[in-house]
């Protein structure tokens, strides 16, 4: 696991760089700062038996763009979030 490291002037989060957040918390399954919108938003999407659709969750896109930065599939990064909330 990598440990914070300072955030640097003018950082977007890597889920959402399409706009400036203000806010960011380091997030132990991303391994880097992410806004606070999509921390929850990763929290969340982790409550389903399967990968989310936008029809099942209207923040599935998020999740899917998580998936895309770990490299893993929706069943890893489910068993990785919860090893990492047990703790």
């Amino acid at each position: 696991m990598a440990h914070p490291q300072e955030i640097p002037a003018g950082y977007r989060c890597p889920l959402c760089p399409s706009h400036v957040d203000d806010d960011f918390v380091w997030d132990d399954l991303a391994e880097t700062y992410v806004c606070l919108g999509c921390s929850q938003e990763i929290n969340n999407g982790f409550d389903y038996p399967q990968q989310p659709t936008f029809a099942e969750y209207n923040c599935a896109d998020t999740i899917e763009r998580l998936l895309t930065l770990l490299g893993v599939s929706y069943e890893e990064a489910k068993r990785r979030h919860q090893e990492l909330s047990k703790t």
